[in-house]
């Protein structure tokens, strides 16, 4: 949820909702460094955050596409797996292995 975000100058967080594999039900706390390599991650994410915010300020969502509609397991791994082609890309169901 948008709610759970916090920011700072070094790192930003986000809990991901809670799911059946997840016994307690309390989710995933994830937690971003910032770096000082061109890749930094939190340059992009402030930069959705601001976006997002701005476009659907209502929405109770983290994650939203363009069309305000919440993205599923498969677009995520879609989209991963197009910026990281080496990386093997994991879920209880599905193993995405890169494409040559």
């Amino acid at each position: 949820m948008r709610s759970s975000v916090c920011v700072n100058p070094k790192s930003f967080r986000f809990t991901l909702p809670g799911h059946k594999a997840d016994r307690f039900f309390e989710g995933s706390l994830i937690i971003i460094q910032s770096t000082t390599l061109t890749d930094d991650p939190l340059t992009p994410f402030a930069k959705y955050l601001s976006a997002r915010d701005h476009q659907f300020p209502l929405q109770a969502e983290l994650w939203l596409k363009e069309d305000s509609t919440v993205p599923t397991c498969s677009w995520f791994l879609t989209l991963l797996q197009k910026h990281f082609p080496v990386m093997l890309v994991a879920t209880p169901f599905v193993l995405v292995e890169p494409q040559p």
